[in-house]
């Protein structure tokens, strides 16, 4: 444990949609029984009925960004740093921001892996 605090990991939006799931992806998920299926369920059902679908390029599913970070860190990419979130009620409210820091206990996935993903996850099925 670090004395600083409790070491925590933070993923943009833009790392988790490198893991992208294909409408012929979701149906294999979607006849799939496996436990793990619970997990994924509501996103292989909202993205098989919407209707901007392709628009999107297929379905990320962030959920599953959690436990593939805690069982397989080699596939990520990350960047210790500071994130700070803006508090004040003006026009910046909201706004997160990172600075990179290397002693900092936060880490920022920047990258992921998607194949070893993906091939990774398709064995849990299994």
């Amino acid at each position: 444990m670090e004395p600083h605090g409790t070491p925590s990991w933070n993923s943009s939006w833009n790392s988790c949609r490198q893991v992208i799931f294909s409408k012929d992806e979701l149906d294999v998920l979607k006849s799939q029984t496996n436990d793990i299926v619970k997990i994924v369920e509501p996103y292989v059902d909202y993205y098989l009925n919407n209707k901007n679908f392709k628009q999107r390029g297929g379905a990320v599913i962030y959920d599953l960004a959690v436990p593939m970070y805690y069982l397989y860190p080699q596939m990520f990419t990350v960047e210790n740093g500071d994130v700070n979130v803006h508090t004040y009620f003006d026009e910046r409210h909201g706004q997160t921001t990172f600075r990179p820091h290397e002693n900092s206990t936060i880490k920022l996935v920047r990258n992921i892996n998607s194949q070893m993903f993906k091939e990774i996850f398709a064995k849990a099925l299994s």
